[in-house]
């Protein structure tokens, strides 16, 4: 698994350090963070880890933290965050109040995070 990640990154590292449970046995479950490019497939990197071991592997969440330059939380300069949760939550709730363009708070954010392409026609 390091050989191939380091064919993107050089730097990869695959740490076997298992945290053990309070009884000392290695817990049956655990948590995979990994930097991907685009079109890997991480459920069958988990199925493939499981086979491996001689078990099953599935994923129970996966959470996609970042896609191209929009990211869960801003961690590079250009980054652009989502939406949080909570803005549709009061959205739904209420309308809320307009601001000086006519928006309420749910549009600002979404327009806030549009990027402008010009000259890519369809």
């Amino acid at each position: 698994m390091e050989k191939a990640l380091h064919g993107v990154e050089k730097d990869a590292e695959v740490k076997d350090e298992p945290q053990l449970l309070e009884s000392g046995e290695v817990p049956s479950a655990f948590v995979l963070e990994m930097k991907v490019s685009g079109g890997t497939y991480v459920r069958s990197i988990v199925h493939d880890f499981g086979h491996a071991l001689g078990s099953a592997g599935h994923v129970v969440t996966l959470t996609r933290t970042r896609q191209g330059r929009f990211s869960l939380e801003k961690t590079e300069d250009g980054d652009k965050t989502c939406v949080p949760w909570e803005i549709f939550q009061r959205a739904f709730a209420e309308a809320g109040d307009k601001d000086e363009d006519g928006l309420v708070e749910w549009e600002r954010e979404v327009l806030d995070r549009f990027d402008i392409v010009e000259g890519q026609g369809t």
